[in-house]
């Protein structure tokens, strides 16, 4: 077989590829590429001998190895003579959607070219992505849990999940649980079995904030009795107003069903207003590294920062 190489920015799909690859029988042995050279693929690859019994190597982020010009050469000559009962399977994981216009750079690099000229080179970076998620997670439903689910349900199991595939499909796990090991999945299961969950709780939440909804210091509150993860909320709301930021300059967001809910939300937020809700954020991070609140336990000043700041908010001129 020759060198399988597999570029992915989900992980259940890399896993998914990479099992559909392995050698049955064969237990892999996993290595991170950041602690090999040309010495150790030497002694892992280039050893074989008549009587020798298949193995299976998978090189975890093989971009993290950058050989030089040496032992780049010795490397590409340890693949050109693989033995025939070794398989080699190299991963890269793009788990940084901020860096995505530096992925195509990386994928051209000698760290990455020198392992794709030797093998079949998987690039599966968009499998799990937009409308490609939404097919892909109605078909797992399917074929792995025995589920009937719609697309707009599928669509719907993704947000939640903020395009996370493994997620998603812990959720499909519990979907089929419900319904004793498959069946038609209708709205109201769906929404009892998914929307009560930590996650879309949480999402609901940052929601109903950054909307200033009514009901916004009811979820605030409820949700900080049962999380007080304050700083989770902050990094989400900075999240938000970043990517603003950057549909607002010409730039690009992602995951793609982020940047929708972004478009929805810019309505909310017309310059002025929108200058205004950062000044309000950048406050509150002020407030909570600060402790303003004197005399008030940390938690009790966090809580009392965010109501504030949700508040305020609120009260912006639209």
């Amino acid at each position: 077989m020759p060198v399988q190489l597999f570029a992915a920015r989900d992980p259940l799909i890399l896993d998914e590829a990479v099992s559909a690859v392995l050698p049955k029988g064969v237990e892999p042995e996993r290595h991170y590429a950041a602690e090999l050279n040309a010495d150790t693929v030497f002694n892992q690859l280039g050893s074989g001998d008549l009587f020798a019994s298949e193995k299976c190597f998978i090189y975890v982020d093989i971009l993290d190895m950058k050989p030089g010009k040496r032992d780049s050469e010795r490397i590409t000559e340890i693949l050109a003579k693989l033995p025939a009962e070794t398989t080699l399977i190299c991963t890269q994981l793009f788990s940084d959607p901020e860096k995505r216009s530096d992925e195509d750079r990386r994928l051209k690099t000698q760290a990455f070219t020198l392992w794709q000229k030797a093998g079949k080179y998987h690039d599966l970076r968009r499998q799990g992505e937009g409308d490609n998620g939404v097919r892909w997670l109605a078909a797992r439903a399917r074929q792995h849990y025995n589920l009937e689910l719609g697309n707009a349900q599928a669509m719907q199991l993704l947000h939640l999940a903020t395009d996370q595939l493994a997620l998603a499909d812990a959720e499909l796990a519990k979907l089929a649980l419900a319904l004793d090991g498959g069946g038609r999945v209708t709205d109201e299961l769906l929404r009892e079995t998914v929307q009560g969950s930590p996650a879309a709780k949480f999402y609901e939440m940052a929601d109903a904030v950054t909307l200033c909804r009514g009901d916004a210091q009811r979820l605030l509150s409820d949700w900080f009795r049962s999380s007080g993860d304050t700083f989770r909320l902050v990094n989400e709301l900075k999240r938000r107003f970043s990517g603003m930021r950057t549909l607002r300059r010409g730039g690009n967001v992602y995951p793609p069903f982020f940047a929708r809910s972004l478009q929805q939300l810019q309505r909310h937020y017309p310059d002025r207003r929108f200058n205004a809700a950062v000044g309000l954020l950048a406050q509150l991070e002020q407030d909570l590294k600060g402790g303003m609140y004197a005399g008030a336990s940390s938690k009790d000043a966090e809580f009392t920062a965010l109501q504030v700041f949700t508040a305020d908010l609120a009260a912006l001129p639209r």
